[in-house]
């Protein structure tokens, strides 16, 4: 996997025979995606356009990335639980994987049925 800027400078996030673990997730310069650890794990990690590099989690099973927002917030989940890691923050559980996330206002919120919720972590 290479993340591609827009002034044609190329990252390599995955090298040629390690594919990162899909889905990944766009949004605004930032990636959420999958790499697999040494013990065949699923691990979550960021890149953003700046270059850096940020892994997400360090876990015992493997999390999928479910969505990113435009400030590089990385939805994510694990076990039956869905967490959201904020830049520079420790990632938090925010519920038990529910609902349907969407990017609004600046935050994630989570769809459930015709009901409208804001996470709080």
């Amino acid at each position: 996997m290479v993340l591609s800027s827009s002034t044609g400078s190329e990252r390599v996030l995955a090298p040629p025979g390690l594919h990162p673990v899909e889905p990944y997730q766009l949004s605004n310069g930032w990636v959420g995606y999958g790499k697999r650890d040494d013990f065949g794990k699923a691990q979550v990690w960021r890149a953003g356009a700046s270059g850096v590099d940020a892994q997400l989690t360090m876990l015992g099973e493997s999390s999928t990335v479910e969505a990113v927002g435009e400030d590089g917030s990385v939805l994510f989940r694990n076990q039956g639980g869905r967490y959201l890691a904020k830049v520079g923050e420790t990632p938090k559980r925010i519920n038990g994987g529910f609902g349907t996330p969407i990017w609004r206002d600046a935050r994630f919120l989570l769809l459930i049925g015709n009901t409208v919720f804001a996470p709080v972590p």
